[in-house]
């Protein structure tokens, strides 16, 4: 990123001191591959790039493998190409395709040895070629590949580059990136409205929760209160069914002693009862023995 200015524009609400930066918003309101938005927002993730970023030369060669570079000037610099400006650029253009060249020419010229030492009458290792010479040739391949690769990726740095110089040279001219940017902004304006919407609906669902709660708490200190009001009521009342208890506990025992008192009064009078019929049986064997003594 940078922290290098850039005069404001007419077409483009932007902070004075910064330049013209690029979100994930702006690429969604550019219809963008989804998988490079995803991608960018994974690499610059809202939480720390708020204000988005600024595709410096350095930025962009960090990131080099991560975008196709001519997407990203097609997408967002309308026809402008930076693998075909960096092709078209002098020295740079003429150095890379001679290097391309060369390294193709290598290998014609060893491919050619390799068929004259190995196998004349074919293009292929596989037939009739020894073990060694197989591996000679997939060794001059590999080479071949490592050597191309290697050129490709500082033709795609170069691509990453033109694509930095050129967003920086013509960014605030592109109507495309402008109209996005203010397609972006004014989404995030309406995500922003859409929010603070919520938050204050949510507000005012809370205050209405407090005071819902509030009138709960107020009716429950109100029976509370009355409540206590009728306590010395209550005690009361307890006390006297404690009484109440208590004398019909009294009352029980009572009726309990008195039916005892007259389960023994019946057992005495049974044995007196039963006593005087002893004695008058005594008194009567006595009188029987007296009469036959006499006789």
């Amino acid at each position: 990123m940078t922290t290098d200015t850039q005069p404001q524009t007419d077409d483009v609400t932007t902070d004075v001191d910064h330049e013209l930066r690029l979100t994930s918003e702006v690429l969604r309101a550019l219809d963008s591959c989804g998988t490079y938005t995803d991608r960018f927002e994974r690499l610059f993730p809202i939480e720390e790039y708020p204000d988005g970023v600024v595709p410096t030369r350095e930025l962009c060669v960090e990131h080099v493998a991560q975008f196709d570079w001519n997407w990203a000037a097609g997408t967002m610099l309308a026809d402008v190409d930076p693998y075909s400006e960096v092709l078209r650029t002098g020295e740079v253009a003429r150095t890379l395709v001679a290097e391309r060249d060369t390294l193709y020419a290598e290998q014609r010229r060893r491919l050619d040895e390799w068929r004259q030492t190995h196998s004349e009458s074919s293009d292929y290792p596989s037939y009739g070629a020894s073990a060694d010479a197989v591996r000679e040739n997939e060794e001059i391949h590999r080479e071949y590949g490592d050597a191309l690769r290697a050129l490709d990726r500082r033709t795609t740095e170069l691509c990453a580059v033109t694509f930095a110089e050129l967003f920086a040279d013509v960014s605030r001219h592109s109507d495309r990136l402008v109209q996005a940017r203010r397609r972006a902004d004014e989404h995030a304006e309406n995500v922003d409205r859409r929010r603070l919407d919520r938050a204050v609906n949510a507000v005012r669902e809370t205050e209405r929760a407090i005071t819902l709660h509030r009138d709960q708490l107020a009716t429950s200190q109100r029976e509370i209160e009355r409540l206590e009001q009728r306590l010395p009521e209550v005690r009361e009342a307890v006390e006297k069914t404690r009484a109440t208890v208590e004398t019909r506990r009294v009352v029980r025992a009572a009726r309990q002693r008195n039916y005892q008192v007259r389960e023994a009064e019946q057992r005495i009078t049974t044995l007196r009862e039963q006593l005087a019929e002893a004695e008058a049986a005594a008194a009567a064997l006595t009188a029987t023995d007296d009469a036959s003594f006499d006789a």
